[in-house]
């Protein structure tokens, strides 16, 4: 974890701990749901490898499924 986020979470009361981390998930995964390549997103977030920032934040949302849905049925019909 980058020093600078060390020090927000010493200095961020445990209540408001909770929002940071929803915060940090939501912007992480907007990203990546908006086509942001992962490595520029784990690079953002401060994670040395890209597989931690794969496994925490590039969840299927409703739009990939849909995407993926859409495609796979191109391919049936070609």
């Amino acid at each position: 974890m980058p020093r600078y986020l060390n020090i927000v979470l010493f200095l961020v009361k445990p209540k408001s701990l909770r929002a940071f981390k929803i915060s940090r998930y939501t912007h992480a995964t907007l990203l990546i749901s908006d086509g942001m390549e992962i490595k520029k997103v784990a690079n953002r977030l401060g994670h040395k490898d890209i597989s931690v920032t794969a496994n925490i934040y590039a969840e299927v949302t409703p739009k990939a499924k849909k995407e993926v849905a859409e495609r796979f049925s191109k391919i049936l019909v070609s």
